[in-house]
């Protein structure tokens, strides 16, 4: 009776543990890449691959909440065969140069016969993620369908138009679009909404012909498209190419080389680059980097250096009051341009640094209601709200 018994409880135990496996997040199979494309295509299922190294931070923090998370284990299990590999050991070394995986977390799929249709790159929520996965099941959506359709296609404006932004948002080359997309609806056109956001999206080199064009056509651009819109444009092409003098730690005949240049095309900028630099180069102690922080925010005019700086002050500096009142002040200028998530989540950590909680509570309900309108950011937003009603 008893062996029965426990012959039963047994049974019932080995029944439900894929179930306690699925609640606790994705279950990653515990096998070769061989076996895993074995696997998917005796099942007819498709394969997420999530690529990490051991030193990446943004992939612990997806691997102890994203990938832990019920509702994201009950997605995969139903639409996937889930591996998780390392990029630098073992057979991730010759599976990263396969599929060029230059950047972490970056999460391919795979068809059923193992082969790439798609990929995505960087930390994501539960809900970012899932949205995302299901966009990478659609064969309309995926980038390797996309790239074969490309020769069919090219004399179709809106395909280039989805081509270019599909390249871009999983980090492939995506500027040759442009070019394509220019030809074929000639470069006077490209006042015109629609065609100038393939530029936003595409051309951020400030030599290129089309930046040229629209430098050389500045008012006409701005009748059409407004003031905002089209100096943003023209920063842009200059922020991408501080941020790479900045991040590669370049020599001052650099930093010099490229300050003639805003000088030449953009003059009234070079105080705002030149202050950027000096900021991002130099900071070192707290008295130091609020004088640098100073200096560069006199010049800046959008939002997201604006958030940028009064993050960092709150980040490195959030005990002190000084700095948290000035961190303040920038980040109502920022929310001034725009209110967007993160503009408000650093207005409600700063609030909340400063021992004011019931200001801190009411910012971020706002970053709330815009977070559920958006449908991202829901789950981090709520858990700042759960912190700030802390005591």
């Amino acid at each position: 009776m008893k062996s029965s018994l426990l012959t039963s409880l047994l049974a019932t135990l080995l029944f439900l543990l894929p179930i306690f496996i699925n609640a606790q997040g994705i279950n990653f199979e515990k096998a070769d890449w061989a076996s895993v494309k074995a696997k998917a295509k005796a099942s007819d299922m498709p394969i997420f691959v999530d690529t990490y190294a051991p030193w990446c931070e943004p992939c612990k923090w997806m691997d102890n909440n994203t990938f832990a998370a019920e509702d994201v284990g009950t997605f995969f299990e139903a639409n996937f065969v889930s591996f998780q590999l390392d990029i630098e050991e073992g057979e991730g070394l010759d599976f990263a140069q396969k599929y060029n995986v230059t950047s972490y977390p970056t999460m391919l799929f795979f068809n059923s016969n193992g082969e790439l249709v798609h990929r995505i790159i960087g930390a994501y929520g539960t809900e970012d993620l899932i949205e995302k996965s299901k966009a990478a099941l659609l064969p309309e959506n995926q980038i390797y369908t996309l790239k074969k359709e490309f020769e069919k296609q090219k004399d179709n404006p809106a395909f280039l138009r989805k081509y270019a932004d599909a390249l871009k948002r999983v980090g492939e080359e995506y500027m040759y679009i442009a070019d394509v997309y220019i030809d074929l609806i000639g470069i006077e056109s490209l006042s015109e909404a629609e065609h100038f956001g393939v530029l936003e999206h595409c051309i951020n080199d400030y030599q290129h012909e089309a930046y040229r064009y629209v430098l050389a056509n500045k008012s006409d651009f701005i009748i059409s498209l407004g003031n905002d819109r089209v100096d943003s444009y023209l920063d842009a092409a200059f922020n991408i190419r501080c941020y790479e003098i900045i991040e590669n730690g370049s020599e001052q005949t650099v930093i010099r080389n490229f300050l003639q240049d805003v000088k030449r095309i953009l003059p009234d900028r070079v105080d705002y680059f030149k202050t950027k630099i000096d900021y991002y180069n130099n900071r070192g102690d707290e008295r130091k980097d609020y004088r640098l922080a100073r200096k560069y925010e006199k010049h800046c005019k959008d939002a997201k250096s604006l958030n940028g700086i009064a993050r960092y002050m709150l980040n490195v500096y959030g005990k002190s009051k000084t700095q948290l009142r000035a961190a303040l002040e920038w980040v109502d200028r920022a929310i001034l341009l725009e209110e967007s998530i993160a503009t408000l989540e650093t207005k409600a950590l700063i609030l909340l640094a400063l021992e004011d909680r019931a200001a801190a509570l009411v910012i971020a309900e706002q970053q709330l209601e815009i977070s559920k309108k958006e449908g991202k950011y829901i789950e981090e937003t709520e858990a700042l709200i759960g912190r700030i009603k802390e005591k």
